[in-house]
């Protein structure tokens, strides 16, 4: 539980015996909740929670279920062989009529040289053929160039493709084309959490990326710049600055062109001038930009922590700080770190830096026609109107109270917001947020705008996590009656 704090052996089980149960079978929930349980311990749990609820073994219900690859790749994550579970995985993909070709990209990507070796290995023992000669024969252009890249953990050459892919025959998909450089974002965001980089340092990473793969794109299909350019502004030239009313929409360019620029507020300025250049803007993703920049505030200062950790280290290894410095500065460190009222406090200053920058870069996207406020003001109504308005004064995050209160304030109710709000709260904790509720909205009861806006299971979870708090803080709780001082 300490390595995996959602495993949850009771959950999975069910979730298994759902996908398998009555007609038909959820292969993908199958392999999902199987491929919850990521330790051998935590297998075995599995096993024998699914046992204890449903008096049959796990293995035995998914044999008579699946079968062929599909059986292949469940026992093999049952076992916790990996690689034979994405052997099993790309043959399930290619073999038959159509190919699944995100499901092959899925599961080559992200996996180490000597993980991809395991997978080409087992793929060759079961099939007896080699992977890449299965690929090449089911696949075809771009499409084939990605996943042979994938397979020879050469991710740049395989981005590169995926773009020639998006722009390929007849229209071009801008989706695509975004989640390309958003997901060398994320990726290089993973990355940089855990080698502990500065937040400069992160953007350096991107650039360089992105210059690796318009090199890639280079090398095979030309001149990315002006591939771009054609595809998405249908072979017409680019608006000059400050045109009004220009006959050519540039904005998926600009939103690329940010993209590959690395620039946080950049991108998201570009994101909301599609937004106000469609036919209608979007609330839900107005309201997305405006509170990544507390995302992205809360990732730089955790970076800056790690950052500065890892320097010290690094100076002391290099013997280049006295042992007397070295302590009294990793002290400082570990004190800071668990100082959640000044760490709070640099994160606000970063956000509403943040948000400041966001409204320059989208006045500089519309060329100073308008202003972020003014999108808001004009182009989101209602409930989400007030809720964005509200996020962006502070910082792109709102208090538990009022999350709570728009999650069931207006049209529809957002039960994963009220979940994420109660997860981890203790009585004490939600006390204090009834106690906001009210004082913001005149005496209002929390509980009972909540649960009335709610039925069934997920009124009486909630209902009781009101009243009891989230039960994973029973145990927090008792502690804090043997030792209240300590709390």
């Amino acid at each position: 539980k300490a390595k995996n704090p959602s495993f949850n052996p009771g959950a999975l089980a069910n979730k298994v015996k759902g996908a398998v149960a009555g007609w038909g079978t959820n292969e993908a929930q199958v392999y999902s909740a199987l491929g919850g349980a990521r330790t051998n311990v935590e297998r075995a749990a599995l096993r024998k929670a699914y046992k204890e609820l449903h008096h049959v073994e796990m293995e035995d219900d998914i044999k008579d279920d699946m079968e062929d690859h599909e059986l292949e790749r469940a026992q093999a994550l049952m076992q916790g062989k990996a690689a034979e579970a994405d052997a099993a995985t790309i043959k399930e993909a290619i073999e038959g009529a159509g190919t699944d070709e995100q499901a092959v990209r899925d599961a080559l990507r992200g996996k180490s040289p000597e993980e991809l070796e395991a997978i080409k290995a087992e793929y060759k023992r079961m099939y007896g053929v080699d992977l890449k000669t299965d690929i090449s024969g089911d696949m075809e252009d771009a499409e084939a160039d990605n996943a042979l890249a994938l397979a020879d953990g050469d991710v740049d050459k395989a981005d590169a493709a995926e773009l020639e892919d998006a722009m390929a025959g007849a229209g071009t998909n801008e989706e695509k084309l975004k989640k390309v450089y958003e997901r060398i974002r994320e990726e290089e965001e993973a990355r940089a959490r855990k080698d502990g980089i500065s937040p400069d340092e992160l953007k350096q990473r991107i650039l360089d990326r992105n210059a690796r793969v318009k090199g890639k794109f280079a090398e095979k299909y030309g001149d990315l710049d002006a591939k771009l350019q054609d595809e998405l502004l249908d072979g017409e030239a680019r608006p000059k600055p400050g045109t009004r009313h220009a006959a050519v929409d540039d904005s998926d360019l600009k939103v690329l062109d940010a993209l590959r620029e690395g620039d946080p507020a950049k991108i998201d300025a570009a994101k909301a001038y599609v937004e106000h250049k469609g036919a209608y803007a979007s609330d839900d993703e107005l309201e997305k930009i405006v509170r990544n920049q507390r995302r992205q505030a809360e990732l730089d200062v955790a970076l800056e922590m790690k950052s500065e950790r890892n320097r010290l280290d690094a100076l002391k290894a290099s013997g280049d700080i006295s042992d007397e410095d070295y302590k009294n500065q990793s002290e400082a460190l570990d004190t800071a770190a668990k100082d959640k009222d000044a760490i709070e406090k640099k994160t606000v200053a970063k956000a509403e830096r943040n948000m400041g920058a966001l409204k320059t870069q989208y006045s500089k996207a519309t060329d100073g026609r308008q202003t972020f406020d003014n999108l808001i003001k004009y182009e989101t109504s209602g409930v989400s109107k007030d809720e964005i308005k509200e996020l962006v004064k502070s910082g792109g995050k709102l208090s538990d109270a009022q999350e709570l209160f728009y999650a069931v304030e207006g049209a529809g109710t957002d039960e994963d917001k009220i979940k994420e709000v109660l997860k981890g709260k203790t009585p004490k904790q939600i006390a204090a947020i009834k106690a906001e509720y009210a004082r913001l909205h005149n005496g209002a009861s929390l509980e009972d705008d909540v649960i009335g806006d709610l039925s069934g299971r997920e009124d009486l979870d909630v209902g009781h996590t009101l009243k009891y708090g989230d039960p994973d803080t029973f145990a927090q709780q008792l502690e804090e009656e043997k030792d209240p001082e300590k709390y």
